[in-house]
């Protein structure tokens, strides 16, 4: 019994785990993507400050 209870734990954790990196990723892709790539940040003027 105790080693089921053990298994559903981890089996928990291990999807808060997941969601977490996963969370962390999206973040991560959504601020890139917002950027403007880098030839165009090259070529707007200003930016060679």
């Amino acid at each position: 019994m105790l080693e089921l209870i053990v298994v559903l734990v981890r089996t928990e954790l291990t999807k808060e785990v997941e969601l977490l990196a996963l969370r962390h990723e999206n973040a991560v892709l959504r601020r890139h993507a917002s950027r403007p790539s880098r030839p165009e940040r090259l070529s707007e003027p200003g930016s060679s400050r």
